[in-house]
């Protein structure tokens, strides 16, 4: 298994930072584009939701599994994918990331830290 980790502060400004990081890591492998999406939306959320002066995020890569965990601190509230409206500007992410991945889930909610995890699978059925 290959893994690659990148620290970042938690600005929107890094969030270009972290696709550009998941796009290189997995160039070729066949999840590249959802796993960059997939970063790319649970990085926003930790910027977006922690106290933390940072973030970590953390991609684990086998032939036909990648693993995306973006590690915040500070967070009070487990994400969960919800509803959004026509219109609306944001709500749409993790009920992207809950499309995307095979699994996801979050650990270790408290004043300390958090980490959301997505895990992606190469569909071996053919498109969806």
């Amino acid at each position: 298994m290959d893994v690659w980790a990148m620290p970042l502060p938690a600005t929107d400004a890094m969030v270009p930072a972290a696709r550009i990081g998941v796009r290189q890591f997995l160039a070729g492998h066949p999840l590249a584009f959802d796993a960059e999406l997939v970063a790319s939306e649970l990085v926003t959320n930790a910027v977006r939701y922690s106290r933390g002066p940072d973030i970590t995020v953390e991609v684990m890569r086998k032939s036909d599994v990648v693993r995306i965990e973006v590690t915040d601190h500070g967070s009070h509230t487990a994400p969960r994918a919800g509803t959004s409206a026509y219109g609306d500007e944001g709500g749409r992410g993790l009920l992207l990331v809950n499309e995307l991945a095979a699994e996801w889930g979050h650990k270790g909610v408290d004043d300390q830290w958090m980490t959301v995890w997505a895990e992606l699978v190469v569909d071996t059925e053919g498109p969806r």
